[in-house]
C-alpha cells in the first residue's frame, strides 16, 4: 500500500526537503529548483508555479543553502559591505532586513563597515572569508576586482547602490529621485517656495547624497513652477535653527522646508516650535529615510522611505545567482510615508 500524501505536518525529527515538495506538488524536483530559486528563463506555467509555493508553503520548506555549498564544495558565507555612511536607524534596520533574509534562505552573512581611510579593508576580508555571495557598494568592488572575487569561488556578485559596475547587477536608487518625490509630494500640496536642508555638498560621506536630492528636487521644482531655495547647515543639526529661521522671517519666506533625511526635519520641528510657526499651517515639513523617531513625533513627521520587500528581493536575488540564474537588478524607489506635517 502506498505512503499516504503529506498533510502539510512533520515530526520535529526531520526537515523537509525538495523531493517532498515536489512529491506533495506533483512535479520534479528540477520544477521545485526552478520555482523555489526562482529561475525566471525556464519555463514554468503559473499553475505550475502557484501549486509548487503552495506545496512548500504547506510543508514548511525553506531551500537549504547550507546544504547546497556543502555539495558544491563551497561556502555558506555572504559578505555584505557598507560604505562609511553613517549608521542610523533606518541603515540598520535595512541591513537586518537583508541579513534575516538571507538567514532564512540558510546563508550566514557577515557584515564589513568599511572606514574612509581604508580603501583596500572589504578586498582583504574577501580574500579571508571566500565568501559564495558578496553585496558591496561599487567602490569596494573595484578594490576587490570582481573577476578575483568569482576566480576565489564567489557565485553571486551584488552592487549596491552607487555607480553600476559592469556584469554586476546592483541594488539601484538614484539618489535624485528621493528630492523628487519629496517636491513633488510638496508641490501637489500648493507649496511654490521651498527650503532645501542638509548637510554641506562637500560634507565626508553624504555630501554627494545632498547634492544629488537637491539636484532632483530642483529638476522637479523648475517642472513645476516651484523655486527651490537651498540652505546648508554643514552638517551640525544644532545649527539648523540659527540657518532656517532668518530664511523663515523674509517677506518672500518658504512655506516648506524638503530635509536631507529626519534628523535635520526634526530639528527643523523643534526649532519651528521655539520659534512659535505652526507646524504645518505656517512651514511644511518633510524628511527622509522614515526611521523610528519620525514615527514618534506629534504631528507625525512626513517622510520617506523604502519598503522592506527591497531588501527581501535582494538576498532572493543573490541566491537566485549562486544557484545559476541570470542576475538581475533590484530597482528601489521612495515612497512617500505621509504624516501630519505637510
Amino acid at each position: 500500500m502506498p505512503p499516504p500524501r503529506s498533510s502539510g505536518t512533520r515530526g520535529a525529527s526531520r526537515r523537509p526537503t525538495s523531493e517532498d515538495v515536489a512529491r506533495e506538488a506533483g512535479v520534479s524536483r528540477a520544477t521545485v529548483s526552478y520555482v523555489l530559486n526562482r529561475v525566471e528563463h525556464e519555463r514554468v506555467s503559473p499553475a505550475t508555479r502557484a501549486r509548487v509555493l503552495a506545496a512548500a508553503e504547506r510543508l514548511g520548506y525553506v531551500p537549504n543553502a547550507a546544504a547546497a555549498a556543502l555539495r558544491g564544495g563551497r561556502t555558506s558565507l555572504v559578505l555584505v559591505g557598507i560604505p562609511a555612511w553613517p549608521l542610523g536607524p533606518p541603515l540598520a534596520a535595512a541591513i537586518s532586513v537583508l541579513v534575516a533574509e538571507l538567514e532564512r534562505l540558510g546563508y550566514t552573512s557577515l557584515v564589513h563597515l568599511g572606514q574612509s581611510d581604508d580603501r583596500d579593508g572589504f578586498a582583504r576580508a574577501c580574500e579571508r572569508a571566500r565568501p559564495v555571495g558578496v553585496i558591496a557598494s561599487s567602490g569596494d568592488l573595484a578594490a576587490a576586482r570582481v573577476e578575483d572575487l568569482r576566480s576565489n569561488g564567489t557565485r553571486a556578485v551584488i552592487g549596491l547602490f552607487g555607480d553600476p559596475v559592469a556584469d554586476v547587477p546592483a541594488l539601484l536608487f538614484d539618489q535624485r529621485s528621493v528630492g523628487q518625490a519629496a517636491m513633488e509630494h510638496l508641490a501637489e500640496r500648493g507649496h511654490r517656495r521651498v527650503l532645501a536642508l542638509g548637510p554641506d555638498f562637500d560634507a565626508p560621506a553624504i555630501g554627494p547624497l545632498a547634492r544629488d536630492r537637491v539636484a532632483g528636487a530642483a529638476a522637479t521644482a523648475t517642472e513645476r513652477g516651484a523655486h527651490l531655495e537651498v540652505c546648508s547647515a554643514a552638517c551640525e543639526v544644532d545649527a539648523v535653527g540659527a540657518v532656517i529661521l532668518p530664511a523663515l522671517r523674509r517677506p518672500d519666506a518658504p512655506t516648506a522646508i524638503s530635509a536631507f533625511n529626519d534628523e535635520y526635519a526634526l530639528a527643523a520641528m523643534a526649532a519651528l516650535g521655539e520659534a512659535g510657526l505652526p507646524i504645518p499651517r505656517r512651514v511644511a515639513v518633510i524628511g527622509c529615510d522614515d526611521s523610528p523617531p519620525a514615527r514618534l513625533t506629534r504631528p507625525r513627521l512626513t517622510t520617506i522611505g523604502l519598503a522592506p520587500d527591497t531588501w527581501r528581493d535582494l538576498a532572493f536575488q543573490l541566491h537566485a545567482i549562486v544557484e545559476g540564474a541570470a542576475g538581475v537588478s533590484v530597482i528601489a524607489t521612495p515612497q512617500v510615508v505621509e504624516g501630519g506635517t505637510t
